[in-house]
């Protein structure tokens, strides 16, 4: 199963800033599904990514409840291809504090998996997030926390005025979860 991610779009109704790599991208990969993280801004970027595929998404805990019912949550947790997988926008948010801007910094007072049970109600094989615009990908007691960073809005020193990244994470047959970072100016 090839999982396309993406977040942070801020992309208007009028789908001004919306780029053709992130179609190339997700094309080129044969995702059969894409996770939208958050900050959305219009439901019209998740009806033209479900041209692609089928779309899950989540909002920022911050923008209100929309009448659209694929943004009514703001934490989900998923089962595909035999792995269970969270989303949220924001890791920080809620519960447990997490830090995840360069490198992944979790709480002091207490294990992973109990971070995991506060934030997700149960234990995960992967967090998906958004929200800092900079990729990453930590794999941490064998649990993979990936973002994807914005395809438009990099906030990674190395692409400041460019095409920023999505995220594909692709799980085989045998289970294992194979995560990559897609920078869209290779393309």
């Amino acid at each position: 199963m090839r999982i396309g991610l993406i977040s942070d779009t801020h992309i208007s109704d009028d789908l001004q800033g919306f780029i053709k790599e992130i179609f190339e991208a997700f094309n080129f990969y044969n995702v059969e599904m894409i996770l939208h993280l958050g900050d959305i801004n219009s439901t019209r970027v998740l009806d033209v990514l479900e041209e692609i595929c089928p779309v899950i998404a989540v909002r920022d805990f911050t923008e209100p409840k929309p009448e659209d019912s694929r943004l009514f949550e703001t934490v989900r947790v998923l089962e595909i291809a035999g792995k269970t997988i969270a989303m949220v926008h924001d890791i920080g948010w809620p519960g447990p504090h997490i830090i995840a801007d360069v490198e992944l910094i979790l709480p002091d007072d207490m294990s992973l998996e109990e971070v995991l049970i506060r934030k997700f109600g149960c234990l995960v094989d992967i967090v998906t997030f958004g929200h800092t615009h900079q990729e990453l990908i930590e794999f941490r007691d064998n649990v993979l926390f990936i973002n994807p960073g914005s395809p438009n809005h990099s906030h990674s020193s190395k692409r400041k005025g460019k095409l920023g990244t999505l995220g594909i994470i692709d799980i085989d047959h045998a289970g294992n979860i194979n995560p990559e970072i897609i920078d869209l100016n290779l393309l």
